[in-house]
């Protein structure tokens, strides 16, 4: 949400306010790194074991609520590590 600031204030010779603007952008606040235990991974773990697929949405938001994480972690746990953790389970 941008936020106006007056900055500089000034007359001009007939006495109107001149105010001349700045919109600043707010930022939004730093989310905190997320850290995924052996529980977590347990889930994950168990779900990739039993299925071939990739997650959809449904299926993350269940293992969100399972571990108490909000579905963008898992979202992105899913997108960086799925084909990696598959592989490296079925190698043996």
């Amino acid at each position: 949400m941008p936020t106006t600031t007056i900055y500089n204030q000034k007359t001009d010779g007939a006495g109107f306010l001149q105010t001349t603007y700045s919109a600043n952008q707010v930022k939004p606040p730093r989310k905190k790194p997320v850290v995924i235990t052996e529980q977590h991974r347990q889930i994950f773990y168990n779900y990739i074991r039993n299925n071939y697929a990739y997650p959809n949405n449904k299926q993350m938001e269940q293992m969100a609520q399972q571990t108490n994480l909000q579905f963008d972690s898992v979202y992105y746990w899913f997108n960086n590590h799925f084909y990696t953790e598959r592989k490296l389970l079925f190698k043996k």
